[in-house]
């Protein structure tokens, strides 16, 4: 009782593609290991991205409570002959400033009475931003390794081998 040849032959070709066609399966396992890799990296890009920019903010919110506080101790009568056509005076004038900055009298009376608050905008670290950079870059970067695949499969496909 021996087996046809055509029973030999679909045995192989179901479920066995044989070492020479497993490269494609192997180079989707590398590139799904490589997309963990560069997702990590796209978070990490992506958190220090948002702590420069709070970094900015810091310095933005430090130099405009510096410019602010010094034109608050200068006096009214300093002050109220330097205003311009739209009632700001530019601080820059007294050395509170290294460049341009307009403060109004009612800005002043704020910082004099403590109800003017400098407090950054920004947040050091935005957790969704983080999570999105890395989920966008591991998509990324399975898409691209199946692209790959697939172009080198038609290839191999279309040449006959």
């Amino acid at each position: 009782m021996g087996r046809s040849s055509w029973g030999t032959a679909m045995s192989m070709s179901v479920g066995n593609d044989g070492p020479k066609n497993q490269w494609g399966r192997k180079w989707l396992l590398r590139g799904a290991r490589f997309s963990l890799l560069v997702g990590l990296l796209a978070g990490g890009k992506q958190a220090w991205d948002d702590f420069s920019d709070y970094q900015e903010d810091v310095r933005r919110t430090v130099t405009s409570q510096l410019g602010y506080e010094c034109a608050a101790r200068l006096a009214d009568d300093i002050l109220t002959p330097n205003q311009n056509d739209f009632g700001n005076i530019n601080v820059r004038k007294f050395g509170c400033a290294t460049d341009d900055f307009y403060v109004s009298m009612k800005e002043i009376r704020d910082v004099r009475s403590g109800a003017m608050r400098f407090v950054p905008f920004k947040k050091a670290f935005y957790p969704i931003s983080v999570l999105i950079a890395s989920i966008l870059g591991v998509v990324a970067t399975l898409l691209l390794a199946a692209v790959a695949v697939v172009s080198l499969k038609a290839l191999h496909w279309a040449w006959g081998r």
